[in-house]
């Protein structure tokens, strides 16, 4: 990391000290890093522009300042990261909602609601509105590529932005719909 930049933060809108923000939380690189892979490359494929490539390298930028990073961290990614797919093969999100009784079944899918679980929702949306948002307000670059910028409009963009500073609820015309892959094994 270089020199931090002084500037406005594009969450708080107050000038501060910037951190080298990241796309999606670094934790989950480092959660998604296998160091029991026999010898081979340890680090998480990473899928881009009909490129699959295996790389420790994240898509970042100067947008944050220390305190919006780590309100972003406690509200939504920690938990997300707990309870996503863990190295081990479990994963406790989707066995949690695989413990309930389906809404829906199809031959191709089954709806779950995540009413009635241990599912932290706010969490889970904090997580989703973070990146989206992110997405939205800047173009992020790991060195070599850079990402499309997401047109989230400003009305939803800022909605987005009061709602992960915790002033608005999830924005009334947006939804979160999450689904997980059937099969046992993910990483």
């Amino acid at each position: 990391m270089g020199n931090r930049p002084t500037a406005e933060c594009a969450l708080c809108h107050e000038i501060r000290l910037l951190c080298d923000s990241h796309l999606i939380a670094a934790g989950f690189s480092r959660h998604l890093q296998n160091p029991n892979r026999d010898g081979k490359n340890p680090n998480p494929y990473k899928i881009t522009w009909g490129q699959k490539v295996q790389t420790s390298r994240q898509f970042t930028r100067y947008l944050l300042c220390d305190e919006c990073e780590q309100l972003l961290q406690s509200e939504g990614e920690d938990w997300v990261i707990e309870h996503c797919a863990q190295p081990d093969g479990t994963f406790p999100l989707r066995s949690t909602i695989e413990g309930t009784t389906p809404l829906e079944v199809d031959p191709n899918y089954a709806l779950y609601s995540a009413c009635g679980t241990d599912i932290n929702v706010r969490c889970l949306s904090h997580f989703a509105a973070g990146v989206f948002w992110r997405a939205g307000v800047a173009r992020f670059s790991d060195g070599k590529n850079l990402t499309p910028q997401l047109d989230l409009g400003k009305k939803y963009a800022e909605q987005f932005r009061q709602f992960l500073l915790g002033r608005l609820l999830f924005p009334g015309n947006g939804a979160l719909c999450v689904s997980f892959s059937a099969r046992p094994t993910v990483l």
